[in-house]
């Protein structure tokens, strides 16, 4: 019941135009295509024009806002969130919930399907787009483990913006630790190999897909600097193998009321705790944090950069299908 009802707001939330991640998807190709200038890649980069990078943005965004039953991206049915299969050509796992399927195994093998097929360059920067959203959406922890979230279900990284928010786009400069991340993370992909697909060859984009899921759980595992003897993915509980979601770290709270009969005068509840939330956080009975906002802004920023190399690495990798047409 509790799903349905998610589901029914879910709905209501799309048509209205509700649920949009306002500090991401409009901004991270544009700081992907700056990392490649910056980081020892502009020939590569200069392949792709202004306009060009413009049109993926268009395609990156427009993957959240289409409702159509005819379009290759519905959001309404396609909820975004990971899970692995290493049965499926595309090693993504589909996961019925009503009519939805929990993952966005239909439209990423709708772009396996249309993209590399398609002749015309700006269709084909669309569709680049598309697969930027998907790869973007993975430096989330909750799209990762998964944890369900929505328009009324908070996950605090979603609308949490930025340090990058912060500055004009033109003036973002990237320092050397950010490139060194962008080099480890592309020679990664590099060498890495998938499974090939059905029709045996393997897909470097669903390789940098499966690496942004792998470096955002890495991130999960650094310690949080205030309180060195807990890491970040105290935050999140991961499901077991048969179930698909996980869930948020929910705080155990006591309230003292009066009542009459003294057994029902202590009451604990639980208190769901996303990262943003401000206040002392008991993790275990001896094991507490304080946190500010400004607690969480380099955890955000990081994930924030990640995405930003996985748009640079996907620029790089593609560049062969536009280069000699720019």
């Amino acid at each position: 019941m509790r799903f349905i009802a998610a589901f029914l707001i879910y709905v209501l939330s799309q048509l209205t135009y509700a649920y949009s991640n306002e500090y991401g998807h409009n901004h991270l190709m544009l700081l992907g295509h700056e990392l490649l200038k910056q980081c020892g890649y502009s020939s590569i980069a200069h392949q792709y024009s202004v306009n060009d990078i413009n049109t993926v943005v268009n395609g990156s965004t427009s993957v959240d806002y289409s409702v159509s039953p005819f379009s290759r991206y519905n959001r309404l049915f396609d909820w975004h969130f990971y899970k692995a299969d290493q049965d499926s050509s595309s090693g993504l796992k589909k996961s019925r919930a009503l009519f939805a399927d929990r993952t966005f195994v239909d439209p990423w093998e709708s772009l396996h399907n249309d993209y590399p097929n398609e002749l015309n360059r700006t269709e084909r920067l669309l569709l680049l787009g598309g697969y930027a959203h998907f790869i973007e959406d993975m430096a989330n922890p909750a799209h990762v483990i998964p944890v369900f979230h929505m328009i009324g279900i908070k996950d605090g990284i979603d609308d949490f913006p930025s340090k990058y928010y912060q500055k004009p786009l033109n003036t973002v400069k990237f320092d050397d630790d950010i490139c060194a991340r962008f080099h480890e993370f592309d020679e990664r992909v590099a060498k890495t190999k998938d499974k090939p697909n059905m029709k045996g060859k393997t897909n470097i984009i669903d390789t940098i897909l499966h690496q942004a899921v792998r470096t955002t759980n890495q991130e999960l595992t650094r310690v949080i600097p205030h309180c060195p003897s807990l890491t970040w993915n105290a935050f999140y509980t991961v499901s077991s193998s048969d179930e698909f979601w996980g869930g948020f770290y929910q705080q155990p709270l006591k309230t003292i009321k009066r009542y009459k009969n003294k057994r029902r005068a202590n009451h604990t509840f639980k208190e769901k705790v996303v990262i943003g939330h401000e206040g002392v956080i008991h993790f275990s009975s001896n094991m507490e944090c304080a946190f500010v906002k400004s607690s969480y802004q380099p955890f955000v920023d990081r994930l924030f950069e990640n995405a930003i190399i996985y748009d640079a690495a996907l620029l790089k990798h593609q560049v062969h299908r536009f280069a000699e047409e720019s």
